[in-house]
């Protein structure tokens, strides 16, 4: 068990080497995003990797916040997933196949990562902290504890199962005043680090 974790460790540390090795290396990609910018790493890593990328004009606009649309073409892109076309499934009505992400928003649904409301899926509205817990939770499998405590989400609450398994793998945590603020809505450089955090090393996050 011992020599287990001891080469789990040189795995994590082995790939923390080749990430800063890469990214020290890497051309810069967006011009508003600088090098010391507290999600570079996660940000250039992820456009590296096509996961991420960014507008019309080659800025990333990192605090605009991100929309659900968006979060599910990230994931999809970093899972590799791609819709099955379930007939069983009653297609999502407001997005159709000439809508920008049609295949990812499908694919996320069947993997049950985002729910559809009424049957939409409400591409432009923002993607929340709740939205961001359970789409982390059920794409990586994440685990957590029933120890998690935030005044804002008690043990009835519907993510809570999430919240707390994002919160025991250490990918977030809550605010000072003791509150996690679900329905708030999640930036374009805070979805990055955090699904940076797991995509980066996925040694870390095995079930």
């Amino acid at each position: 068990m011992r020599s287990h974790y001891i080469i789990k460790s040189l795995i994590i540390l082995l790939s923390l080497f080749l990430l800063n090795s890469h990214i020290s290396s890497a051309k810069k990609v967006f011009p508003d995003i600088s090098n010391d910018y507290w999600a570079y790493k996660e940000i250039q890593y992820l456009s590296s990797k096509n996961v991420i990328k960014g507008y019309h004009d080659q800025t990333f606009k990192p605090g605009l916040n991100i929309t659900r649309k968006q979060a599910a073409m990230m994931l999809s892109r970093a899972l590799s997933l791609h819709s099955e076309e379930n007939t069983e499934r009653q297609p999502i009505k407001d997005i159709t196949r000439n809508t920008t992400g049609y295949d990812a928003m499908n694919a996320v649904v069947e993997n049950g990562m985002f729910h559809t409301y009424e049957g939409k899926f409400l591409p432009d509205e923002q993607f929340t902290r709740q939205d961001m817990a359970k789409a982390l939770s059920i794409a990586f499998e994440l685990e957590g504890s029933g120890a998690s405590v935030y005044d804002d989400v008690p043990y009835d609450h519907p993510y809570y199962q999430y919240i707390d398994s994002i919160a025991t793998n250490n990918i977030t945590t809550g605010f000072t005043d003791g509150t996690y603020r679900p329905e708030n809505p999640v930036t374009r450089a805070q979805f990055s680090a955090f699904l940076g955090r797991i995509y980066m090393f996925p040694q870390k996050y095995e079930v």
